[in-house]
């Protein structure tokens, strides 16, 4: 990589007169052996997909890093492969379609569809009264509709831990948890009395 410092100069003859010492290759030399180039698209995608094979997700900040591109170009990798459903696109990066939802941690599931689940969430809230009695489960879509939920006087039984701690702190809305063994990975309480 070259950078020169021109201070005072004409630019376009500068650059002329640099352009021509690099032509001469007296001036300018560098060794592709020490340049490292990034993968082609195809390669680069194929890449991703293993990456997606073996941990399940990843992320559009360190893909850049990785591949030394833009995260502009990583994005249009992405969306290409989740065009072709190779891929799920999440809010900064992708799962794998391979995977199976339930299975992945509730942060990963989170960042999926964010928009449809916020208009899920704005639908669902549309048909509550107070006084109702719901059940919210520990699912991505549900803890978007606890976050929304107003703070108007129902009642709200759960077992996304997520959901109820979100819930706490509003002064009108009464929460049952249902007792059971914790799952951190989906932050819920699981077992037979749950």
């Amino acid at each position: 990589m070259w950078s020169f410092v021109l201070k005072g100069h004409n630019i376009p003859h500068t650059m002329m007169a640099v352009n021509h010492l690099c032509r001469s290759k007296a001036f300018c030399r560098m060794s592709t052996a020490s340049r490292k180039s990034p993968p082609l698209a195809r390669d680069r995608q194929h890449q991703i997909l293993n990456e997606l094979e073996s941990s399940g997700s990843v992320r559009v900040t360190e893909l850049a890093r990785q591949f030394l591109v833009t995260e502009e170009t990583i994005r249009r990798d992405l969306d290409k492969l989740g065009a072709n459903e190779r891929l799920i696109r999440t809010h900064g990066g992708a799962i794998s379609v391979r995977s199976d939802r339930r299975d992945l941690p509730i942060a990963v599931r989170r960042t999926t569809y964010p928009e449809e689940k916020r208009r899920i969430a704005r639908h669902a809230l549309a048909h509550l009264e107070p006084g109702d009695v719901i059940a919210l489960d520990a699912s991505s879509t549900v803890l978007e509709m606890a976050y929304q939920l107003p703070d108007i006087p129902l009642t709200v039984i759960t077992h996304g831990l997520d959901v109820a701690r979100l819930l706490m702190d509003r002064h009108e809305v009464e929460v049952v948890v249902t007792g059971g063994q914790i799952d951190a990975s989906s932050a819920s309480l699981l077992g037979p009395i749950a």
